[in-house]
């Protein structure tokens, strides 16, 4: 008969076994370092993509929004903007002149009246954890299996654990940040996304970069 009949012997099938286990130990390491950078390198664009959907979401609409990250969780989502209150309806019969004490009304011809000097001060407040709760939201997105935060700065400041809120205004001018996020692993392999919002510029870093930007420098 042929061996095409009987088939392979068992030193055969014994050989051929461990060439395939040989391979195997050569192949799955080479995977294994692959598939950890691949999610690493994800993750940061998955990041760099949502900074910029909320910023061009914050110019557009001409609203605040927000880009929370939780780094306890691994996580972040977006925050859209609070509801508007609703206002009474005014009933007036006649056409009302403002007294000295009063600011002229809204009107068509000539638009908002200028703002006081207090509402020129004052700066514009983040949204407390109870108010974050009540505005709507994106579903959280969670970092890969194996993946996690290193650090959020915003400004000068450096967080490393807890909630960090990152404003985007309808000016443009804010929203400027750096994330970073590593590997879980002996490694610690890292990778930082850096935003610059006045020039919506993002910038993919294996260093911790400077924190500065340019919405920084102007202040």
């Amino acid at each position: 008969m042929t061996r095409a009949r009987h088939g392979f012997t068992l030193l055969e099938l014994m050989a051929v076994v461990m060439i395939m286990g040989v391979i195997l130990l050569a192949i799955v390491p080479a995977i294994d370092n692959l598939i950890p950078g691949y999610k690493l390198d994800s993750s940061a664009r998955g990041l760099a993509s949502h900074i910029e959907l909320v910023q061009g979401q914050a110019i557009a609409t001409r609203q605040q929004y927000l880009l929370v990250y939780d780094l306890d969780e691994r996580s972040y989502w977006i925050v859209f903007p609070e509801e508007p209150e609703a206002q009474p309806e005014e009933q007036t019969t006649e056409e009302e002149q403002p007294t000295e004490d009063q600011r002229p009304v809204d009107d068509v011809e000539h638009g908002a009246p200028p703002p006081t000097e207090e509402e020129t001060e004052k700066p514009e407040e983040l949204p407390s954890e109870l108010d974050l709760a009540n505005r709507e939201a994106l579903e959280p997105e969670v970092l890969p299996d194996g993946i996690e935060f290193v650090s959020v700065t915003v400004g000068e400041e450096e967080r490393t654990t807890g909630r960090v809120v990152v404003p985007f205004t309808h000016l443009g001018d804010q929203g400027g940040h750096v994330v970073g996020v590593r590997l879980i692993d002996d490694t610690q392999t890292q990778q930082w996304v850096k935003f610059n919002p006045l020039s919506r510029s993002i910038d993919y870093s294996p260093q911790r970069p400077e924190a500065r930007t340019l919405e920084g420098a102007k202040q």
